[in-house]
């Protein structure tokens, strides 16, 4: 029996442009897509969508909003990128982790924890620290080698 690849969705702080967080959320979805990781949304892909101050705009980011919360409840694996004030982001974050039973619950936070706010919901079982992108690419090759 061939065994079915788990799915991905990557969070983290849109910079308006400047390279941030969804330049690296690009850069972890090609490097897992490489071990054949799919993502379950790429909301990078969408942001003229989502329309700013987000409450001005509610019915139109409604929408996008759902979206998102279906993806991180499908994600096997969710990934936090660090860095900024990531408020939507720590939003997937416990949306994911509420979605998934500890024992089912795979989440990486991925930066400096002395660089970054840290949260008390990063303490929760299956939820692990990396520094690096490549640090958590071979984390989750590790992981997929092992299926």
């Amino acid at each position: 029996m061939e065994s079915v690849l788990p799915r991905v969705y990557v969070a983290g702080k849109v910079q308006d442009g400047t390279f941030g967080a969804e330049d690296a959320v690009q850069h972890i979805l090609r490097e897992l897509q490489l071990i054949g990781i799919e993502p379950t949304f790429d909301w990078t892909t969408q942001q003229q969508k989502i329309q700013k101050p987000y409450l001005a705009h509610r019915s139109q980011n409604r929408e996008s909003a759902e979206t998102m919360l279906r993806a991180t409840a499908e994600a096997d694996i969710f990934v936090l990128v660090m860095g900024g004030e990531v408020y939507g982001a720590i939003g997937e974050f416990l949306a994911y982790c509420q979605a998934h039973t500890p024992s089912h619950r795979l989440a990486y936070v991925l930066g400096n924890p002395d660089e970054f706010r840290q949260s008390l919901f990063m303490c929760l079982n299956g939820v692990i620290v990396v520094e690096t992108i490549e640090d958590l690419v071979a984390e989750i090759t590790r992981l997929v080698s092992e299926l």
